[in-house]
Order: structure tokens, then sequence, then C-alpha cells
């Protein structure tokens, strides 16, 4: 996959998309948990954690605690006694399984990009500038530290 670093300013994420969306699903979270006893939410911390990492991903369709680990994590149901059957798989076994996983990931995302991309070029129209071409340039002054 192609990366692009790109630099923001303290205070505004609109520079990194991905950066401004997990702020707002945290920020929606913390809202829901924590509700009007604002003086508990360093308690409500793992909380939070365990949910946003056990919540399955609208583009990957897999929680991230599954992606690192190839499991679903145990909720607090699966703490009741019942009977399991467990299998011992080798390293390499799951090294591969690790690794499929990832590009059926990788894979689901690039297809979603390419969909959003799609969708998004549908209100968009290509312009091309010339040489000498005259252009409107907005430029704000928080763009420029001084």
């Amino acid at each position: 996959m192609e990366t692009k670093l790109k630099f923001s300013m303290a205070f505004h994420p609109q520079t990194d998309g991905q950066t401004e969306a997990v702020n707002r699903t945290l920020g929606n979270l913390f809202r829901c948990l924590i509700g009007k006893k604002l003086k508990i939410w360093d308690l409500i911390l793992p909380i939070a954690d365990f949910a946003y990492n056990s919540y399955v991903n609208k583009t990957t369709g897999l929680s991230p605690f599954k992606i690192v680990t190839s499991f679903k994590p145990r909720q607090p149901i699966d703490l009741v006694p019942m009977a399991h059957q467990h299998s011992r798989v080798s390293d390499s076994t799951f090294a591969s399984h690790i690794h499929s996983l990832h590009e059926k990931i990788r894979e689901k995302i690039m297809k979603n990009n390419l969909d959003y991309k799609a969708s998004t070029d549908l209100h968009r129209r290509l312009r091309t500038f010339n040489v000498s071409d005259f252009v409107i340039v907005r430029l704000r002054p928080e763009q420029f530290p001084p």
C-alpha cells in the first residue's frame, strides 16, 4: 500500500481523515460510557479500550483485536463454564493464517477505498490548468505560523 506523510497542526486533525474518524468515534464512545459522571473518566478507560478493540470495523469486517491476534476477544459470557474443545496449532500454521488474514483485510480496505473514491468522484469534475491561467488562491493565516 502507498502511504504519504502529511503534517498537521495541533487542534487541526482535518489533515488526517483517519485520525479525525477515530477521534469522533472515541468521543462518542466516552460520552456514552461516562454520561453525567465526569469524574470517573479514568476508571472508564479499560472499558472503552475493550469496547473499541472488540467492535467490528465496517471496512475490514473484523475487530482490531481479531486483526492483531486472529482470535475473537472473550466477552463476559465466555467466562461461563462450558465444554470447550481446544486444538493446538503450530506456529507456522498460525503465522500463515495471520498472513492470509492480513492479505484479505488489505484487499477489503483497497476495495472500500476504490468504492469511496468512485462515489466521491461522482460529485467532482476534472479541471486542468495551463501555464499563465488565472486562479483564485485562498490563504488563511493559520496555515502559516508566525
